[in-house]
């Protein structure tokens, strides 16, 4: 009897049902079993990946949410007038509808910034009126902290000052960013959002290169950090910046088995500042009082050179200096040190390397590719000069100089950052899930289930 019930069951869901009505269109609804390969092993694993590839799909046709286990990234995107010498920009819309705007990545700063209401000439320009999700974060609001002032019509507003003496102020803004989203199988979803705040920037004084500024420092208020506290990315980024001025920047941790951590000294000021032990030339490290090291050196992406305390700069240009200066004559700018290259073929074959080393063995290599640059404008085409300059506020600063050809790891969850060089027109390997306190990169022997997924350069 139980057979026979059985089969009837059966029988029942392989159907076909075909409603004709006078008033109605024809309705068909249709629903078969696959065939199942009785050796087939239907373990945890592979059903739920199964459902994950629905959902994959599913959520591709619902515009707006965002993908479960996938990663953010933005193409990275470069501008300079001298070969190698790039500013890193993102393309980012934001808005209700959006409205696109040309930002500069910035790791040294805790709050993104369009220009609005038309505060800067012949540069894309946010409005409240043309979102209709922007909302102005008040005075009451509690995200209007210590960080910011109270100002008319009781909005929260900001006013930052940069070091090159130019300047935005304005107002602070809730709205929606739209990203790229990639998954575990590959898969690309764009124009997901999630709602970020920013300041709307209608006053500015200097000139800027850029619409604003995504910021991607350490602080609350950081796009890292909020799409981090809704769980839509882990509390880590990671970017890569080509010499060519393309790049990746992608919101996760960079898995590669040659990555060097060093832990991030705790700061007030809302930085990514880590500790400096040495400096070398072709692997022969510099005689340096290191304890003016003890403030560490702070990581900015917006900054383009690298800059020291003359206790570390001095010995550092002597040293290069006494290597190159047979074949390369050193000529000295003010402010610069210098050398003609016009009798040398490459520099490679004559200019050392200079190695950088920080706390628990993470070191940054530098060819003299990348640290050589153009001299002045008003000087001669053969000319090229250092990029290390001296401090002039006591801060030593690593700047994009020293982060190029390489994947590096901004992981604020366990307080650190990584380093090892790469081509980065090749794709990055991403992991989507948090990192563990532990210090350790996340791997397959972990026990983690997480994605690893392929971020390709997109060139525009």
């Amino acid at each position: 009897m139980a057979s026979v019930l059985m089969a009837v069951a059966i029988a029942a869901l392989l159907f076909t049902i075909k409603w004709e009505a006078q008033a109605f269109s024809q309705l068909v609804l249709e629903r078969a079993w696959t065939s199942l390969n009785q050796s087939e092993v239907l373990d945890v694993a592979s059903l739920r990946a199964s459902d994950l590839r629905r959902h994959f799909r599913l959520l591709g046709e619902q515009q707006g949410h965002v993908v479960p286990g996938g990663v953010v990234y933005f193409p990275l995107l470069g501008s300079g007038a001298q070969i190698g010498n790039y500013f890193y920009y993102v393309k980012a819309k934001f808005g209700t509808p959006p409205s696109e705007f040309t930002l500069q990545v910035d790791t040294g700063s805790s709050l993104s910034w369009l220009s609005c209401n038309g505060a800067a000439v012949n540069r894309s320009s946010f409005t409240l009126a043309s979102s209709s999700t922007a909302r102005p974060i008040k005075c009451s609001d509690r995200i209007c902290g210590s960080d910011y002032v109270c100002g008319g019509h009781r909005r929260c507003n900001f006013v930052f000052q940069y070091d090159d003496m130019t300047g935005v102020s304005g107002y602070i803004v809730r709205d929606m960013l739209l990203f790229d989203m990639i998954s575990g199988q590959g898969s690309r979803f764009p124009d997901r959002s999630a709602p970020v705040l920013f300041g709307c920037a209608d006053r500015q004084s200097g000139l800027f290169s850029s619409d604003g500024i995504m910021a991607m420092g350490p602080g609350p208020d950081s796009i890292i950090s909020l799409l981090s506290k809704q769980g839509v990315a882990p509390l880590a980024f990671s970017h890569c910046l080509s010499a060519t001025g393309r790049g990746t920047l992608a919101f996760g941790a960079a898995v590669e088995p040659e990555m060097k951590y060093t832990p991030l000294i705790p700061s007030k000021s809302q930085k990514y500042t880590v500790q400096m032990e040495s400096v070398a030339v072709n692997g022969q490290l510099l005689t340096i009082d290191y304890k003016d090291f003890e403030h560490g050196i702070t990581i900015d992406s917006a900054t383009k050179l690298v800059y020291l305390t003359r206790e570390a700069l001095d010995p550092l240009i002597e040293s290069i200096v006494a290597a190159v200066s047979k074949v390369a004559p050193p000529q000295s700018y003010p402010g610069y040190q210098c050398f003609d290259i016009s009798g040398i073929g490459s520099v490679s074959t004559i200019f050392p390397t200079v190695g950088l080393g920080f706390a628990r063995g993470a070191s940054i290599d530098l060819t003299p590719e990348e640290y050589l640059l153009p001299g002045p404008y008003f000087a001669s085409p053969s000319l090229r000069c250092l990029g290390f300059q001296m401090t002039d506020r006591g801060r030593m600063v690593l700047g994009d100089l020293a982060l190029k050809n390489k994947i590096t790891v901004y992981d604020l969850a366990s307080q650190r950052v990584g380093w090892v060089s790469y081509d980065c027109s090749l794709p990055m390997n991403v992991s989507s899930v948090p990192t563990t306190s532990g210090g350790s990169s996340p791997s397959r022997r972990s026990g983690s289930f997480y994605y690893i997924v392929f971020l390709l350069v997109l060139l525009y």
